[in-house]
């Protein structure tokens, strides 16, 4: 079974920020993989990191949110 990535997205007037973490459920710690800002291309660089995020973990499955 792949473990759950959330990404979550924080949008602001100049810039976007992206924020991906692995849920512990209670039974341990949140886990947190990352975080990036951008300030334009926000399809293309989001798109970078999730491949990147792919790329480092083959047992996850990502699930974005806003």
């Amino acid at each position: 079974m792949n473990k759950i990535i959330y990404i979550g997205m924080d949008v602001h007037s100049s810039n976007f920020t992206l924020c991906s973490f692995e849920p512990g459920y209670g039974m341990t710690e949140d886990k947190i993989f990352g975080q990036v800002q951008f300030k334009e291309d926000l399809i293309k660089n989001t798109e970078k990191y999730i491949n990147n995020l792919k790329s480092q973990r083959k047992d996850i499955d990502i699930v974005c949110g806003y």
